[in-house]
Order: structure tokens, then C-alpha cells, then sequence
């Protein structure tokens, strides 16, 4: 009897579990319900976040969320947790993806699994392609072996962008040119480059001994194959060309010295990490594009985008034989919708005052620095370097003067201007057609008054971010009270700072010789103070019957002493002192140091003189001291957005200054204003990834705005902000 019930037994709890196994109403299961409906697939925008939940089995089951991108098979766990649990997911990159709930039993091992999937298609305001555009002594993605400006340390921004289903290319233009230059350069890059013919006048083309003559008659060269390649050249304008080319001959050099046509490295089409080419899949200016520019990127840009809706303010750029680029043709009706975004990083709006040291840099080194650009320029070499490093300045002849190009400090007061806002010409560089000149505080007043935003007021978004990395000194052993100085965790620790205005915790990777030589930009004499240059004692006059009369001798005197050269170690010594001196001696907090220095100069028959000598041969700086906040290469203050334009509706200002708007990436953006996104807590270099050979690693981003995330990451969640944006 006993076996029996036992064997009864037994077949009723075999019968209960086959009937466990059978019936779907006993498996485990899994259901997605997505923001509270039950639905198969979605539609939403770019940056939206969506809710699934699981619906189905949720006593005693572990749930995982996994999810499979568009354009890639495998599926990635992205959440995990019990029951009916909760994801919350954004999505960042465009495409069709799909969601996954899958289930799994975990009080009975033998029970079935289940699993559901909900399709979600990610859709865009626009696809429109992204540029990205290097600043100041930058480098395109053939050069520097494979180590990319874009991304530094911190990986490939570019092929993680497409990786994620963006559109974006990399733009390389000359690296010390003038904005206008590299407008020039960046359009042939968008637009295609210019063949000449092989009886073109040679000194209209850049020299080179090299070029052969191809098959239809258009100027070649063998390529590293030995095939015969076809030459295009990046057009300069021919009235642009001739203007420079007169100041050339002046100064000595040859007719023609700014060559129209040069540097066919530039204008290879660009091609991004997906392998396409962007001339072949875009027709620029047709086709709109989103400019993301770092640093010099931004004079760039605008420059570019103002030639293309209002052609050259030279006139026609053309002659007989090669009729103007379509880049300095205003057309009929104007040229519009070409450019739905411009994002500036670190730029230079309203100049740097790193572009002061950096002249009396150059008047310590110039003849070094001038000789390794002579020599990477050369024939001989250019083939060589060129995959290194190339500072493609084809369109000028080699060796050039330092001299031509120098960039003293000037200030920015009222007298040094015209009645139409542009420098006088006796205070302006020789040859201004350079990147420092169009860096300076002087250059970009006439930069901002020539290509301003508002000529895209129904067309074009602007986004910018600014970048610091100083910290105000409260006095103390080291360290001048009132000036900045690059942020870094050594100084924290020995030097008395504001605490306020020190973002600790932060890596700061510059270069620690470039830290001394950047903390200039933090100085009072850099700023608010004055300095004693050789145009500035031109103004000087030899008639007794004026009133900035100085007898000759004493002027002469200054000439000698400012022309007088230290060594470097000179400079070094200066800096590790903590004097913020770059210059010959001739940079100065206040005028009592001014009159100090004059009075130990002239000799004592002149003393009389110190007071005119003050007053009308030196330049007052003219800078407010909110320009001491720096990122290093760029001033805080200055590189928010140009003062002559407009920011959005609802931007904050701080003391109600309306040069000191408060970032909030809340607000709507509108066209033709700036939207002040953040000021972030890196430096100039660190904010493209990091290109610091002593702390290498990956970079972060934190800001007023931002916590703190990966480089990779800030783009992308820019680009997000790019693509929500409405097509034209």
C-alpha cells in the first residue's frame, strides 16, 4: 500500500512539472513596455531618453537589458536587475536600434528563459556633415605619424564619432597663416582645388623644382609612386596676392612674393575614418555643413563664411587668365544656407594677449625659429617632413624676415585707431597676412567688424565654450598679488591662492615650460600695463615746437636699448623669478616702473623728457584685468564670443556687464546670436584631448555646466545638440 501512494505520488509531481514545462501560462517571460505602452518599435528624437520596463515574469527572475546599434550585430548588456525592472536609456546616436529584455529564472533552473525586443528608430533634425577645424599651429590627420589634434591622448575623435553614426571629417589648414589664407585653404578642401596651366607666369605659382607637365598641359608632379599626379592649388585671390606681394617688394623681396596659387597639399579631398570622400559626397556650398573649431579655427571659419556670402572686399580676385574662385564671388541673388553651425572651442574672439609675448618670444628666437621653418619649407626637405609635420606656407617666399611679421604689443586705446576702426597703418605689422597678427587683441577688432554674425541672422546657429585653467594669486611668497598663473597641483600646495578661483583636483598637463611662459597672460604687465616698443617711439618727434618732442639722442638711446637681446637663459631666469617679463625689459605693471626704466636708460641731461617720453612713446595696454584668466594659450574673458555680436535671448550677465554673459545650455538657440554652452575647467590643449608628452592619458571635461566626462563623450553629446538642430 505504502509503494502505492509512493509511486502516486510521484506521478502527480511528474505530471505538475511536464504541465510547467508545457503550458506558456507557467514559463517565465519577459515583456517591454515602453514609457508605459506596449508597443513593438518607436519613432524619437536624437538625445531623447525613453523608460522599458519589464511587464512580463517578475517573481524570482533576473532581468537584463541589452542593446544592438544600428550597423552592428552583436548585442551589449547595458542594464541589469529583478523582476519588473526599470532602464532608462538615451540615446545619442542616430539609426534604427533595438531594445532587449531578456529573462531568466532564477529560483528553478530548469524553467524557461524568455525574451522580448522593441525596435526604436533615433531620428534627426539634420545629417548634415561636421568639420573639424584646427586652431593655431595645428596639424591634419596625414601628419605628426598618426597622432591626431583631434583627440590627442585621448583616442580618435573623429572615428568615434562615426563610429557612433555621425558624418564628420577633419580639415587641415596652415598652421601659422593668416585667417584669410586658411579660409582659402578650408574652402578648396570643401570645394576642390584649382588646376593651373604649365605656362603660367611662375611667379604667380608657388617655386618649387619639381613640377612637370601633365598630359592636357596642367602643372604635375610624380608622386611617391613615380606616377604623374595632376596638381591642384589653393587660390589666394589675385587682388590679396598683389596687395601682399607689393608690401614684399617694398621690404626687398621679388614681384610677386605672395604666390596666388600654392600649397596643392592642402587641398586633398578629405576623407574620414568610414572611408568616404567628402567632395565626392558633398557638393560645398550647396550642400550646408556644421563647423566644430578649435582655438584659430573660429577667425578661420568666419572668414571662410564671410567671403562665401559677401565675395571679397578687395574686389574681383581674378585676371585674364584665371578668373576668380567662386570663394570671392558674391553671387546674385547672395549665397545662403551653406552653413547650419558653427561651435567655436578656445577661440580667440577678441584676441589673446599670448600674441604680445609671442612676438617678444620671437625676438628672442626668431632667428632658430625662422631657420627650422626655412628648412622644413624647402625643397629639398618638404617631401621628407611633410608626413611629420608641414607648416605649408607655400604662398610666401623663404627665407623671410621676422622683422616683416612682428607684432608688437599694441594697445588698444582710442588714438592708435582710424575714424573706420582700423589700426593706422604705421602701428600695423609689415606683413599682417600671418595667424599671430589675426590672433592679436588689435587684429581681431578689424576681424569682428569685417565678418560679423549677423550677416547669418536667418540661417546659421552659433555654440561656443570657453576654457580656463588659472588661478588668481592672493600675494604670499611666490606669485605677484592680483595676477594669474597656470593651475597645477604643485603650485596648490606651496603658493597662497584664492581658493575661489582654484579648480583643485583637475590635471593640469601643459608642458611645465610652456606653464612659465603662458603665465604672462595672467600679468598686470601684460594687461593693464604698458610697454615701450620701437613703433611706439616713432612717435616721438624731433621738432622742439611739437609737443612730443625728445631730442635725438635720447631716443636713440631707448632704440638701443629696446633692440639690446637677451639670451634665453635670460628669459628662463625672468620667469623661474616670477617677473612675467618676456620681452627685452620693455613690458611694465605700472608707469612708475615705466619712468624707472627710462630714467636708468637716457642719460641724466634727458631726465626732463621722462614725462613725454611716458606719454606719447609708449603703449598703454588697454586691457581690463578680467583678461588675466587664462586656459594657456587663449584669455577666458576674451574667448566667450566676439563683442560686436549677439548672444541669445534669456543669456545671464554677471554684474550686469554685458561682456560677461553667465553659460546655460538650457537656452533655446537662435540664429545669427551666440549660445554660450559652458566655460570648462581644462586647458586650451586638453579640451581637444591632450597633447602634453609629461601626463599623457585620457582627458576629462568638466565645466560650470558639465560634471565631469570623457572627451569622446563631450562631442558627442554635442553633436547630439548638432543633428536636433532643423534641416533647412
Amino acid at each position: 500500500m505504502r509503494n502505492f501512494f509512493l509511486r502516486k505520488t510521484i506521478l502527480l509531481f511528474c505530471s505538475v512539472l511536464l504541465f510547467c514545462f508545457a503550458n506558456p501560462a507557467w514559463a517565465v517571460t519577459a515583456k517591454i513596455e515602453t514609457n508605459g505602452e506596449d508597443i513593438s518599435n518607436i519613432n524619437i528624437e536624437i538625445g531623447e531618453e525613453l523608460s522599458f520596463r519589464n511587464v512580463g515574469t517578475y517573481w524570482c527572475v533576473d532581468i537584463k537589458w541589452m542593446v544592438k546599434h544600428a550597423d552592428d550585430n552583436s548585442w551589449k548588456t547595458i542594464d541589469k536587475g529583478l523582476g519588473d525592472h526599470n532602464s532608462e536609456i538615451r540615446f545619442t546616436r542616430p539609426g534604427v536600434h533595438e531594445i532587449k529584455c531578456k529573462s531568466k529564472d532564477i529560483c528553478w533552473p530548469y524553467s524557461r528563459n524568455g525574451s522580448d525586443v522593441v525596435s526604436v528608430n533615433v531620428e534627426t533634425g539634420n545629417q548634415y556633415p561636421v568639420v573639424l577645424v584646427h586652431g593655431y599651429i595645428g596639424w591634419g590627420r596625414d601628419e605628426v605619424s598618426g597622432y591626431y589634434y583631434w583627440g590627442g591622448h585621448s583616442g580618435d575623435i573623429e572615428k568615434q564619432l562615426n563610429d557612433l553614426g555621425f558624418d564628420v571629417y577633419t580639415a587641415s589648414v596652415g598652421p601659422i597663416s593668416s585667417a584669410w589664407d586658411r579660409a582659402c585653404e578650408l574652402y578648396a578642401q570643401l570645394a576642390g582645388g584649382t588646376r593651373v596651366r604649365g605656362d603660367i607666369d611662375r611667379n604667380l605659382v608657388e617655386n618649387r623644382d619639381d613640377y612637370i607637365v601633365d598630359g592636357e598641359g596642367y602643372l604635375a608632379r610624380y608622386n611617391k609612386d613615380g606616377e604623374v599626379e595632376t596638381l591642384y592649388f589653393v587660390d589666394y585671390g589675385a587682388e590679396h596676392a598683389g596687395i601682399f606681394s607689393d608690401k614684399l617688394t617694398v621690404a626687398g623681396y621679388p614681384e610677386s612674393s605672395h604666390r596666388r596659387f600654392a600649397n596643392p597639399q592642402l587641398t586633398k579631398p578629405m576623407q574620414n575614418t568610414n572611408g568616404e570622400t567628402f567632395t565626392e559626397k558633398y557638393n560645398f556650398p550647396n550642400d550646408p555643413v556644421h563647423f566644430v573649431v578649435h582655438s584659430f579655427g573660429g577667425q578661420t571659419v568666419k572668414v571662410l563664411m564671410g567671403l562665401l556670402k559677401n565675395g571679397s572686399k578687395n574686389g574681383y580676385e581674378g585676371d585674364a587668365d584665371y578668373p576668380a574662385s567662386p570663394l570671392f564671388v558674391k553671387t546674385v541673388p547672395e549665397r545662403t544656407d551653406f552653413v547650419r553651425s558653427v561651435t567655436t572651442i578656445a577661440t580667440t574672439h577678441n584676441g589673446s594677449n599670448i600674441t604680445s609675448w609671442g612676438d617678444d618670444l620671437f625676438s628672442v628666437i626668431d632667428d632658430f625659429l625662422f631657420d627650422l621653418a626655412n628648412v622644413a619649407t624647402s625643397d629639398d626637405t618638404a617631401m621628407l617632413v611633410g608626413d611629420l609635420y608641414n607648416f605649408d606656407f607655400g604662398q610666401f617666399p623663404f627665407p623671410i624676415d621676422s622683422n616683416l611679421l612682428n607684432c608688437e604689443a599694441i594697445g588698444c586705446q582710442s588714438q592708435t585707431y582710424l575714424d573706420d576702426g582700423r589700426l593706422r597703418p604705421d602701428l600695423r605689422p609689415a606683413i599682417e597676412d600671418w595667424g599671430l597678427w589675426d590672433n592679436s587683441p588689435c587684429g581681431t577688432i578689424e576681424l569682428n567688424a569685417d565678418y560679423p554674425t549677423r550677416d547669418f541672422a536667418d540661417e546659421t546657429y552659433f555654440f561656443t565654450y570657453n576654457c580656463e585653467q588659472s588661478f588668481r594669486s592672493a600675494g604670499g611668497a611666490i606669485g605677484v598679488e592680483g595676477n594669474w598663473y597656470y593651475e597645477s597641483p604643485a603650485r596648490w600646495l606651496f603658493w597662497n591662492k584664492t581658493l575661489s578661483t582654484y579648480h583643485g583636483g583637475i590635471s593640469a598637463s601643459m608642458c611645465p615650460l610652456f606653464r612659465l611662459l603662458s603665465d604672462s597672460m595672467g600679468s598686470s604687465a601684460y594687461t593693464t600695463g604698458l610697454s615701450i616698443a620701437l613703433k611706439s617711439l616713432s612717435q616721438l618727434s624731433n621738432d622742439p615746437a611739437q609737443p612730443n618732442y625728445v631730442p635725438e639722442t635720447a631716443v636713440d638711446q631707448l632704440i638701443e636699448a629696446v633692440e639690446s637681446k637677451p639670451g634665453l637663459l635670460d628669459v628662463v631666469n625672468d620667469y623661474l623669478f616670477h617677473s612675467n617679463n618676456l620681452s627685452e625689459g620693455w613690458q611694465f605693471a605700472d608707469e612708475q616702473q615705466l619712468r624707472a626704466k627710462i630714467e636708468e636708460t637716457i642719460d641724466s641731461e634727458y631726465h626732463a623728457y621722462i614725462s613725454i617720453i611716458s606719454k606719447y612713446g609708449a603703449f598703454y595696454m588697454g586691457l581690463s584685468e578680467e583678461w588675466r584668466e587664462f586656459d594657456g594659450i587663449a584669455n577666458t574673458y576674451s574667448s566667450i564670443m566676439p563683442w560686436t555680436d549677439s548672444l541669445v535671448d534669456g543669456t545671464g550677465f554677471k554684474d550686469a556687464d554685458p561682456k560677461k554673459p553667465i553659460p546655460n545650455p538650457d537656452l533655446s538657440p537662435q540664429t545669427g546670436k551666440w549660445l554660450y554652452l559652458d566655460k570648462l575647467h581644462v586647458d586650451h590643449f586638453d579640451v581637444v584631448g591632450g597633447h602634453d608628452l609629461f601626463e599623457i592619458g585620457q582627458e576629462t571635461i568638466k565645466g560650470e555646466n558639465e560634471q565631469g566626462m570623457p572627451v569622446g563623450v563631450f562631442y558627442n553629446e554635442h553633436l547630439v545638440r548638432l543633428w536636433q538642430l532643423p534641416q533647412f
